[in-house]
């Protein structure tokens, strides 16, 4: 889980006029923070108190993928050097 918390003053949510967020009431924050964070993956909680916006991404990130040894094994019928010098040209 992500937790990020700013104050409503700093906050930014039309980039062409300036919204007091604190003079709206708290559904109204609340809708256009969501609105802003849409980039952020579902499911999100948004919590309005004391003048701070508090959003938390509740789905756990993916665990990163394991990586596996960048090799090619030579099949039993071939030798190894086949494999490692590639094709042949000729």
């Amino acid at each position: 889980m992500v937790s990020l918390s700013t104050p409503l003053d700093r906050l930014v949510v039309d980039a062409e006029k300036e919204v007091d967020l604190l003079a709206l009431p708290r559904s109204d924050v609340e809708s256009l923070v969501r609105d802003c964070y849409s980039f952020l993956p579902p499911p999100l909680e948004i919590r309005i108190e004391g003048g701070t916006a508090h959003i938390k991404i509740l789905k756990k990130p993916p665990k990163p993928h394991r990586m596996r040894p960048n090799f090619i094994a030579a099949p039993p019928s071939l030798p190894s050097r086949a494999i490692s010098q590639g094709p042949s040209t000729s």
